[in-house]
């Protein structure tokens, strides 16, 4: 028996509750920012509500009772015809939004710092002395046991941040927040991404973690185990390297003779026949052990797409043996599939994406990638 009706509650930061919208898109990531948006027809509901949804309005975004987005109104969209009903759209971006317009405080100091101080302020240096000031999480678990409210088995230690102290690369004139802070966090082998709370989540991606759903595509008999509505598997080779190699600290202009290198290369592309050679040079890159997590963090961004499915889910989250999970980034998941040969393994999901339609109608689009992959 499936479980109660998945539920969706948005909630403005005055707590009045924003609930006549008639389609609604939740995405949760930890390659790209999250954000909610959703559309409210013309038959009266936008007049009732439009003193809420205005731009930098706060929203809180929750699924079955859980948080997965928290951010403020950033566009407002009313596309109107003659012919057809009005609709009003607007969108809810978190602050990474902001640290990507926001350029970095040229006074944050990198020297003799780790990077968990290096992160610290750049972003609580933003210009507006008013800007909203995020906690900062260095525990990605911390952001996916609020979606799926259930503890992490199984999984990678904890990275230790704080005797990373080796940088001395400034603030670059005009350099984003972004910029600055992913430029530091790739030479450390970490990336960042959104916490549902509205927090920033600095950490590696853990896809050692025991798989928390299994997704069925059978035919036959045993088609009545399914519980996907489709499964789109890709091998995509474009822009992956066959060779990736980090030149560091010592090269000067002739970037080969750098005392500190580090290397990677992919046995599968190369066996399929394509030589793709790529350099990153970085003077930044000071040690060897940075030199290496450097080329993991640039070569696992490069070559994710080898090996990946999008997975489409009826619902808005996953029900086994009566229980009910949300659906979230950083979780793994096992693939089983006819027409792959079974069991294909682990995969580390990457992406998830909610969607109600005006019709009523739920679907979850959980992207993935092959576990291992991510190796920082």
């Amino acid at each position: 028996m499936r479980s109660p009706a998945d539920t969706i509650a948005i909630t403005a930061e005055d707590g009045t509750a924003f609930d006549l919208w008639t389609s609604v898109e939740i995405l949760n990531s930890v390659v790209r920012s999250n954000e909610a948006s959703f559309e409210v027809g013309d038959d009266g509901s936008w007049q009732d509500l439009s003193h809420l949804a205005q731009l930098g309005t706060r929203f809180t975004v929750r699924v079955n009772g859980n948080v997965h987005v928290t951010g403020r109104v950033e566009v407002l969209n009313a596309p109107l015809s003659a012919q057809q009903s009005s609709v009003v759209r607007f969108v809810v971006r978190t602050i990474m939004s902001d640290f990507a317009s926001n350029a970095a405080h040229p006074r944050v100091r990198v020297k003799d710092r780790s990077i968990r101080e290096v992160v610290e302020a750049a972003i609580f240096t933003m210009s507006e002395k008013d800007a909203p000031r995020p906690k900062i999480e260095f525990r990605a678990d911390v952001s996916r046991e609020l979606i799926t409210g259930r503890k992490t088995r199984g999984g990678a230690g904890r990275k230790d941040l704080e005797p990373l102290k080796e940088d001395a690369a400034a603030v670059q004139p005009g350099e984003t927040i972004k910029s600055f802070v992913d430029r530091h966090l790739r030479r450390h082998g970490l990336m960042w991404w959104d916490s549902p709370s509205g927090a920033i989540v600095v950490d590696e991606p853990d896809d050692d973690q025991e798989a928390t759903y299994v997704f069925r595509c059978l035919r036959g008999a045993e088609g009545k185990y399914n519980n996907v509505l489709g499964i789109d598997r890709s091998r995509d080779v474009t822009g992956a390297p066959s060779h990736l190699y980090v030149f560091g600290y010592g090269g000067g202009k002739d970037f080969a003779r750098a005392k500190v290198q580090a290397g990677r290369k992919s046995v599968e592309i190369i066996d399929a026949g394509f030589v793709r050679e790529v350099m990153i040079v970085d003077e930044g890159v000071r040690t060897h052990e940075m030199a290496n997590r450097t080329a993991a963090r640039e070569f696992s961004e490069r070559i994710r797409r080898l090996d990946t499915f999008t997975v489409s889910c009826d619902g808005l989250s996953y029900t086994e043996r009566g229980g009910r999970i949300n659906y979230a980034p950083d979780t793994t998941c096992d693939i089983i599939a006819d027409t792959i040969g079974g069991s294909v393994g682990k995969y580390y999901v990457e992406q998830v994406l909610l969607r109600r339609s005006a019709e009523g109608a739920d679907v979850a689009q959980i992207q993935t990638v092959k576990a291992g992959t991510w190796t920082l």
